[in-house]
């Protein structure tokens, strides 16, 4: 950071408060955000300080930039000030200054010279160096408040002018803090196979400032970074909750990622979490599916529902990543369990696993295991599959392939209706109150 002094011309000191017009604010689901604020300032012909505040603690300020259509206006220096993150950042600050050190043992005033992660180097009115220890219990004043530190986040600017007059520009800047997930809702109708899928978005901001009426941009994708800007300073946790009405409009495409449009202004306030409704419901038709993985579980059999994300199904929106909670809605509404979305653009298979079946039960044995040449190997394996519902179930019972393998079914009981290179399953129909045993052979080749 440079001193001010270095400059060799004469500075005018212009600090003023900016007020934000409706700004427009892109929030990633990767703790970051995008801020543009409408601003304006008070400019005199030639060089002068400018101070910006009303800024997120969590700022990064590389990113800033000041945007107008005044080719006479040009920034030439900035840097950012927040000097309240802890003791040894005032510290550094009060240097040369006086500071009042009092314990229960003594008091001590005078100006500060020196100080490390024990003592305080003071300079009495009477030229004395007095050290002191540092401890929990020492009381520190500084007495110049407020001109050897920031109070609040501050972005201090060099800059040129070749006239005078009022400003409009547009402030642009990167702020972690911010971030957003999809919360999605799911009233599923098991006799009819549908589910009213809904959604709303948990909007945090822990960025360190609020704001006022601005217009939201939810970006869903996988944004890849060089380095991520280091926090200014530990923020506390306190979050709040609020319900606000809005649907997102039809997303637009950015790059590789996708644009949510929030189509009203809302208010951010800082260390608050608000829920933005998001998705109207919409009818979406599903399979539900038991499948049987026992390197997943050896005797559990996880349940799934599946859909396509198409028109035809229902949906045929891309959906951001989130959770998805499930609830029965046949007769009385019951909450059976929830999954993550991953983000799945249109025209791909949604999976929603809602748990394991209380009543279906498997069990998986190797009955036979023999090497039948130096590169070959030769697996018999069963698999018992019980069923105590009073109805018929099919169960896919999936069976996955060791990465180095090649394989053969050469003999097995139920055609294979899945296959590929890691995977090989087959679909067993089993009856209602009875049992049913998928047994094969395998061979693997290396």
């Amino acid at each position: 950071m440079k001193p001010l002094v270095i400059l060799l011309v004469p500075v005018l000191i212009i600090i003023q408060s900016l007020h934000a017009d409706e700004p427009v604010i892109t929030v990633t689901n990767q703790n970051l955000a995008y801020v543009r604020e409408t601003r304006s300032m008070e400019v005199k012909n030639g060089i002068f300080n400018y101070a910006v505040t009303d800024l997120p603690v969590l700022l990064d300020p590389v990113t800033s930039l000041f945007t107008s259509g005044n080719t006479d206006f040009q920034v030439l220096e900035k840097f950012f000030e927040f000097d309240l993150t802890d003791l040894n950042s005032l510290l550094r600050r009060a240097v040369g200054t006086n500071i009042t050190v009092a314990s229960e043992q003594s008091t001590i005033r005078g100006a500060l010279i020196a100080f490390d992660g024990n003592f305080l180097f003071i300079e009495t009115s009477d030229s004395v160096l007095q050290v002191t220890m540092r401890s929990p219990n020492t009381r520190i004043s500084f007495d110049d408040l407020g001109k050897n530190y920031a109070k609040v986040p501050t972005l201090r600017i060099i800059a040129a002018s070749k006239s005078s007059g009022t400003l409009e520009f547009i402030l642009s800047y990167l702020t972690r803090g911010m971030s957003w997930i999809a919360e999605y809702n799911a009233l599923y109708y098991e006799k009819s196979s549908i589910i009213d899928l809904s959604a709303q978005v948990a909007l945090s901001n822990n960025s360190g400032k609020s704001f006022k009426q601005a217009r939201l941009r939810l970006m869903a994708g996988e944004l890849h970074e060089a380095q991520a800007p280091s926090a200014s300073y530990l923020q506390r946790k306190m979050v709040a909750e609020a319900v606000v009405g809005m649907i997102a409009e039809e997303p637009a495409p950015i790059s590789e990622y996708k644009i949510f449009d929030l189509p009203q202004l809302t208010d951010l306030p800082d260390q608050q979490t608000r829920y933005i409704r998001f998705i109207h419901p919409g009818k979406l038709t599903v399979k539900k599916q038991y499948i049987y993985d026992y390197q997943i579980d050896d005797q559990g059999v996880n349940v799934s529902l599946t859909a396509m994300n198409d028109e035809s199904s229902g949906i045929g929106l891309p959906l951001p990543k989130g959770t998805v909670r499930i609830y029965l809605a046949d007769d009385q509404t019951e909450y059976i369990g929830a999954d993550h979305l991953a983000h799945t653009a249109v025209d791909e298979k949604i999976v929603i696993n809602i748990g394991k079946a209380f009543d279906l039960k498997a069990e998986r044995k190797v009955l036979e295991q023999k090497k039948v040449s130096k590169n070959a190997e030769q697996m018999t394996v069963r698999v018992e599959l019980r069923n105590h519902k009073e109805e018929s179930v099919e169960i896919l019972v999936r069976e996955q392939i060791p990465y180095y393998r090649s394989f053969e079914i050469i003999n097995s009981s139920h055609p294979v209706t899945e296959r590929d290179a890691r995977n090989v399953a087959f679909n067993i129909p089993v009856s209602a109150n009875k049992t049913e045993s998928l047994t094969y052979t395998i061979l693997f080749s290396w």
